[in-house]
């Protein structure tokens, strides 16, 4: 696959770079030892990052800006900042011809990054997939604030669309809520009915984002005892606390964290054909008290270390904390470890785009054969709550005491 080498892309090669090379000199020896190009004029009494822009800006003049880049990632063939720059940058393989002695003419090498995206196409996301992102935050006693948005993908496009469904959100009561959530839906479907007028068989997935502390709510909190909304459409759970403005710098370093637990999610998941969500680094409840939750990308919860009582609010927190974006649970009943495990097993065969429709069958199955749903946290950065900016033009200030 060609890279086009737009501004954006060449800023992702800059910054990686970087990351690797953080000084001038080991960068420009890193260019000296893979290329005979002269850089004498490039000063190096300059900061890297401009050192590095001007390096790129001279190889993409030059025409060996795709050189440079190969070469970069052949050097660290196992590092997940490669992986997580190569599946930004839409790249699948790069075949390096070996011209060592005692080598076949024509045999191919591949580092063991190449060997696992081989041949690997890109995987997309149905373009009649909508969103409805639904925010909620924590008022006094038992309000909620709510904001609900649809997200889209442009016909003409394919780039994702944002729409506000509840000018400056709205305010509603825990106890009401499950049936706000099902007159929400149904007036969302009369907005993507517009969008993709029929016959376009378009889906619509449910991303509900509570604070932490109600995170391990029964879902028939939120969508009733019936559990016909679980049923019917995918949904999952998010964590509203990485998007509340109120909360500052706090929201900043959550939002922050799930950034870098999708980078471990994308390193194990691209999206390309072939990827499967089994493959994810998965730490499982019974190692949690003595894991490091932010080396992994996927949980799955066996008993009690999820759940609603106040005992357990702070395994949400640390669960939050890691940046962890999916995680597996048994909301309701006394499932087996054996039964969960299975239950998850048979949920992540498949890509991340499949995942979520395979939700509302199993919850189906589930309402007829027992006594529990499975619960979902998967925060997806592509359909969350707006992102909360940083204070401009203020400055830090202290009391004194």
């Amino acid at each position: 696959m060609t890279i086009k080498w737009t501004g954006p892309n060449q800023g992702k090669l800059r910054e990686t770079l970087l990351k690797f090379y953080p000084k001038v000199r080991p960068l420009r020896r890193f260019v000296r030892d893979h290329f005979d190009y002269p850089l004498a004029d490039l000063p190096e009494m300059i900061p890297a990052r401009d050192w590095a822009e001007e390096l790129i800006e001279k190889a993409h003049a030059e025409g060996w800006i795709n050189q440079l880049y190969k070469e970069f990632c052949l050097a660290h063939p196992d590092d997940f900042l490669i992986v997580v720059l190569r599946n930004e940058l839409g790249d699948s393989a790069l075949d390096v011809p070996i011209g060592d002695a005692g080598e076949m003419a024509g045999v191919v090498r591949r580092s063991p990054l190449e060997s696992a995206c081989d041949g690997a196409e890109a995987l997309q996301e149905d373009p009649l997939s909508t969103h409805l992102v639904v925010a909620v935050f924590r008022q006094k006693g038992n309000k909620l604030r709510v904001q609900p948005w649809l997200y889209y993908r442009a016909a003409d496009t394919g780039e994702i669309c944002q729409k506000s469904l509840v000018e400056d959100g709205c305010t509603v009561s825990l106890e009401t809520f499950p049936e706000f959530l099902k007159q929400l839906v149904k007036f969302t479907y009369e907005v993507v009915k517009e969008l993709f007028p029929p016959p376009s068989p378009w889906t619509l997935t449910i991303e509900l984002f509570v604070p932490i502390e109600l995170l391990g709510q029964p879902l028939s909190t939120w969508c009733g005892a019936d559990g016909a909304l679980l049923c019917d459409r995918p949904l999952v759970m998010g964590c509203s606390d990485r998007f509340n403005p109120d909360l500052g710098g706090d929201a900043i370093d959550l939002h922050n964290k799930l950034t870098l637990g999708w980078q471990r999610f994308q390193a194990k998941v691209p999206d390309q054909v072939g990827s499967n969500l089994r493959n994810l680094a998965w730490l499982t409840s019974p190692m949690a008290a003595t894991a490091a939750l932010g080396e992994y990308s996927g949980f799955r919860c066996h008993g009690d270390w999820l759940k609603s009582d106040e005992a357990a609010v702070k395994n949400w927190q640390e669960l939050v904390n890691s940046g962890i974006p999916l995680a597996l649970w048994m909301c309701g009943g006394n499932p087996t470890p054996p039964d969960a495990e299975a239950v998850f097993e048979q949920l992540v065969d498949c890509t991340r785009f499949e995942f979520p429709k395979r939700l509302p069958l199993k919850r189906d199955r589930q309402r007829k054969t027992c006594d529990y749903y499975v619960g979902v946290l998967y925060e997806d950065p592509n359909y969350v709550p707006p992102v909360p900016l940083p204070p401009s033009g203020e400055s830090f200030v202290w009391p004194e005491t």
